[in-house]
């Protein structure tokens, strides 16, 4: 029985990096909103993701798919973590019941849009396509 009661969470996270000297600024310390301007480093962002399932009407957390770097700067986005992301959604598909392509279909379209946004930009619905429309 295919389940449509899943939906993705996600955390973000924005560290200002310069790999010449391994300097690293977490979004949450005082020192970022000086630093994400500095030229001689760059944003890197990270979204880590989990599948929550609609527990007698209540959100439930209850699988973790990974997390995906994508620099700014350069636009690169990490493609080991990609393909882990997505090896770990087969799984959760075939648990939850929700047919295979469909569910990496979803995460594809969240992962598309939650990475054209503007970091710490909440997405609207509008964002969205489909029943899925909330991060």
């Amino acid at each position: 029985m295919a389940n449509d009661l899943t939906n993705f969470v996600c955390r973000e996270q924005n560290f200002w990096v310069r790999l010449k000297t391994h300097t690293v600024v977490n979004d949450f310390a005082p020192e970022y909103d000086r630093f994400k301007h500095d030229a001689s480093g760059t944003v890197v962002r990270r979204v880590s993701l989990w599948v929550a399932e609609t527990v007698d009407g209540m959100p439930a957390i209850q699988y973790y798919l990974g997390s995906v770097r994508k620099c700014n700067g350069g636009g690169w986005l990490s493609r080991s973590e990609v393909w882990r992301l997505f090896r770990r959604a087969t799984v959760v598909a075939l648990r939850t019941g929700e047919d295979v392509q469909h569910f990496r279909n979803r995460l594809g379209s969240y992962l598309r849009v939650h990475f054209s946004q503007e970091p710490h930009r909440k997405p609207t619905i509008s964002d969205y396509t489909g029943r899925n429309s909330r991060p």
